[in-house]
C-alpha cells in the first residue's frame, strides 16, 4: 500500500502546478503575517500611528482611528482593530498587480509598506515590490532630502489661524530641476462652507462640526498667500531625519491625502495633525501631553527642544519675512534723506524723474527704489490692474529700477524673536489685590490659551492681543467668586511702522463673555458682548497709542441698562527689554436704564523675569478702585 502522505504530496503538487499564485505567494505572506504577529507590531505605538488610532471613552480596549474614510481600511474591521488591519495590509501586500497601479496596496499605503519594510525586511521575504509610478512622481523620485515644519505666525483675520498655523514641507534642495518654491507642502485643515462667519465657524469647529482632511499644494502657494496677501512671517524647522525614516513620512504623508476626520479647533486641530504625522517616526515626541489644547507654537518649541541620540530634532531653522517685514527692515535701513524722498515719491510720482533723486549716489538711489517697490507691492490690489494706481507706480518704479545696474539691498533680519525662543503658551498668575470695597484679597487667573499687547512678541502680532477661556477668581474673607469668563477677547492692531499711506493704523475689538459689572458690586455678574473700531499709530518705536469708538450689549442687571456707547484710547509704552506698561482708559454712556456716563481705566506694567515667569503691576478704577500686585507663571 502506498502511504498516505505520498498521496497528500501528489494532491498539493497537482493543485500548486494549477494554482501557482496561490502556492508561491501564501507560504512567504503566511510566514511574513507570523514574524509580525510574533514581534507583536501591531501593539507598535508607529503602526497604530500610522493608522490614527485613539483611545475611546472605555479606555486602549475602545481604540477606533481617527479617520472615518471607508477606503483607508483594507479590513473590515480595520477601524477598531490594529491586528486585523495589519494582517490585511500585509495580505494585500501579496496580490497581483492589476492595470491600476496606484490602487495597489503596496502603492496606495506606502507609509505602511516603508514602516513595514523597516520591521520585516520585506524585501527578503519573497514579495515583489510594485512599481509605484504616481508615488514616484508626486515625491520627485526619491529627490526629496529633508523636511521642514514651518510655522506661520498668528492672523486675526481668521479664527482658525489666531495662534498661527504649521504645515510639512518636503525640501528638494539636492534636485537643481526643482526650486524651493515648487517643493511639496502637506497642509491640513477643516473643509469650510464658502462664506462661513467667524462667530459659526468657532462653535462648529469646538464641538466637532465640521469635516477635516490632508491636502498637497506646492510651497509657493503658502508662501504667497500667507507671507504677500496674509503678510505673516513664516518660520522653518528642518528637521535631522535619516533617509529610512524620511521614506516612511514621505509614504505616509501621501496615504492619509484626502482622507476625512473630524476637526477640533481646540485639541485635534492642524497642529496636533500634523505633529501626530511628525510622531510615525520612533523617538519623535512634540504633541504637548494633559492638555485639552494644541498650540501651533508649542509644537515647534518642543520640537527644537527635542534630542533624539544626543542629537537635536531640529538641525536648521529659516525665516521667511513677510512683504511687510521686509518694507519695514528696508524703510529701516534708510537715512532721514532717503526717507524724505520716499514719502514724497508717494505723494507725488512725478518726484522720481526730478532732480532730487538724481543727486542721490548709485547705492542711495537703489535702496530707495528698492524701498518703494516693496512698498507698492505691500499696498496694492494686483487685481484691480489700472484702477489701483498704485500698479501703475509700481510699474514706474520697476522701470526705474532695470535702469540702474544690479545691486541688492542686503536685508538681514534678527532670528532672536523666533517662534520657538517664546513663553509656554498658558498662563496661570496669582495677585495680591487691595480693594476700595473689599478690602485686602486675591485674583487667580487662569487662561488657557493667549497673548496680550505686554508680550506679544515671538511669533505673536505686536501691540494686538488675544484670549480664550480667560477665567478669573475672585478669593476674599475665605469666599470664591467668579469675577470674568471671558470666552473670546481679540484686540487687532495693524503696526504703524513707516508713517507712509495706507500703512496700517486700523485696529479693532471683539470681546465676548460673563462678568461683574463694577469692580466693587455684589452679585452683579452679566453677559455681554461689545466691539470697536479704531486707529492706533506708532510715536516711536517704545510708544504705540490708538483709540477706539465702539459699545456693548448685555445683560440689563441693577437696573444699568442693556446697551451703551463707549470711546476708549490705549497707549503701550516699551521702557526697556524686559519691562512694558499699559494704560487704557474708556468713557462710557448708558442708552437705557439709570446708569449715566462713567470712567473705566487700567494702567498694567509688566516686568519679565524669564521666559516663562513675570511679575505684572496693576491699578483699575471701575466705579471702585484697585491695585494689585501678580507672579505669572507661563505652562
Amino acid at each position: 500500500m502506498v502511504n498516505s502522505s505520498f498521496y497528500r504530496y501528489l494532491c498539493v503538487s497537482i493543485i500548486c502546478f494549477f494554482t501557482s499564485q496561490y502556492c508561491f505567494s501564501s507560504i512567504p505572506r503566511d510566514n511574513l503575517i507570523a514574524k509580525a504577529n510574533n514581534l507583536e507590531l501591531s501593539k507598535h505605538p508607529s503602526w497604530r500611528k500610522l493608522i490614527f488610532y485613539e483611545s475611546g471613552t472605555l479606555g486602549v480596549s475602545s481604540l477606533r482611528s481617527a479617520i472615518h474614510s471607508d477606503t483607508f481600511f483594507l479590513s473590515s474591521t480595520g477601524k477598531v482593530s490594529p491586528q486585523d488591519e495589519m494582517e490585511a495590509t500585509l495580505s494585500a501586500f501579496f496580490l497581483p498587480e492589476t492595470e491600476d497601479v496606484d490602487g495597489h496596496a503596496q502603492c496606495k499605503f506606502r507609509g505602511r509598506y516603508e514602516w513595514l519594510n523597516s520591521q520585516l525586511d520585506l524585501s527578503g521575504s519573497g514579495l515583489k515590490e510594485i512599481n509605484c509610478a504616481g508615488f514616484r512622481t508626486w515625491s520627485l523620485n526619491g529627490s526629496t532630502g529633508s523636511v521642514s515644519i514651518v510655522f506661520a505666525t498668528g492672523y486675526l483675520g481668521n479664527p482658525a489661524s489666531y495662534y498661527g498655523h504649521t504645515f510639512l514641507k518636503f525640501n528638494a534642495r539636492h534636485n537643481k530641476s526643482v526650486t524651493e518654491l515648487e517643493d511639496v507642502t502637506v497642509n491640513y485643515g477643516a473643509i469650510v462652507p464658502e462664506g462661513e462667519g467667524p462667530i459659526p465657524y468657532i462653535f462648529k469647529g469646538l464641538f466637532g462640526g465640521y469635516d477635516a482632511g490632508f491636502s498637497e499644494i506646492q510651497y509657493y502657494y503658502h508662501n504667497h498667500n500667507y507671507g504677500e496677501n496674509e503678510l505673516r512671517d513664516l518660520w522653518e524647522y528642518e528637521l535631522d531625519l535619516k533617509p529610512e525614516e524620511l521614506a516612511i513620512l514621505i509614504g505616509h504623508a501621501w496615504e492619509v491625502l484626502s482622507q476625512r476626520y473630524t476637526y477640533y479647533f481646540t485639541r485635534r486641530n492642524c497642529a496636533y495633525r500634523m505633529a501626530e504625522m511628525l510622531e510615525v517616526i520612533e523617538g519623535v515626541k512634540v504633541i504637548p501631553d494633559n492638555r485639552p489644547w494644541t498650540v501651533p507654537q508649542k509644537i515647534v518649541q518642543n520640537a527644537f527642544d527635542s534630542r533624539r541620540d544626543g542629537k537635536p530634532l531640529v538641525k536648521n531653522v529659516f525665516y521667511h519675512p513677510s512683504r511687510q517685514s521686509r518694507l519695514y527692515k528696508r524703510f529701516e535701513l534708510l537715512s532721514i534723506e532717503e526717507r524724505r524722498l520716499v514719502r514724497k515719491i508717494v505723494v507725488d510720482i512725478d518726484a522720481l524723474d526730478g532732480p532730487e533723486f538724481q543727486e542721490f549716489s548709485l547705492s542711495s538711489q537703489q535702496r530707495i527704489l528698492d524701498a518703494l517697490l516693496d512698498y507698492f507691492q505691500f499696498v496694492r490690489d494686483a487685481k484691480k490692474l489700472d484702477k489701483d494706481q498704485a500698479n501703475d507706480h509700481y510699474r514706474l518704479v520697476l522701470a526705474k529700477r532695470y535702469q540702474l545696474p544690479p545691486g541688492e539691498t542686503p536685508l538681514k533680519f534678527s532670528k532672536d524673536r523666533s517662534p520657538h525662543q517664546g513663553r509656554n503658551p498658558s498662563l496661570l498668575s496669582v495677585s495680591a489685590v487691595n480693594n476700595s470695597v473689599y478690602g485686602n484679597g486675591a485674583v487667580i487667573r487662569l487662561r488657557p490659551v493667549y497673548y496680550d499687547s505686554l508680550d506679544a512678541d515671538y511669533g505673536h502680532i505686536n501691540n494686538s492681543s488675544l484670549s480664550m477661556g480667560d477665567v478669573l477668581l475672585d478669593v476674599f474673607d475665605g469666599d470664591v467668586k467668579l469675577r470674568k469668563l471671558n470666552i473670546v477677547n481679540v484686540e487687532s492692531v495693524k503696526n504703524l511702522a513707516t508713517g507712509l499711506p495706507k500703512d496700517g493704523g486700523d485696529a479693532w475689538k471683539l470681546d465676548l463673555g460673563v462678568e461683574r459689572q463694577t469692580l466693587g458690586c455684589e452679585s452683579c455678574l452679566v453677559t455681554y458682548f461689545r466691539g470697536d473700531i479704531g486707529y492706533a499709530h506708532s510715536l516711536s518705536q517704545k510708544v504705540f497709542v490708538g483709540a477706539y469708538v465702539g459699545g456693548s450689549l448685555q445683560q440689563d442687571k441693577n437696573n444699568f441698562g442693556s446697551l451703551f456707547g463707549r470711546t476708549s484710547a490705549f497707549a503701550n509704552f516699551e521702557l526697556s527689554n524686559s519691562f512694558r506698561v499699559r494704560a487704557y482708559t474708556e468713557y462710557r454712556r448708558y442708552i437705557d436704564g439709570d446708569g449715566k456716563g462713567d470712567w473705566v481705566s487700567d494702567i498694567t506694567g509688566r516686568w519679565r523675569l524669564s521666559a516663562n515667569t513675570d511679575l505684572r503691576f496693576s491699578y483699575q478704577r471701575n466705579i471702585a478702585h484697585e491695585a494689585g500686585i501678580a507672579f505669572s507663571w507661563y505652562w
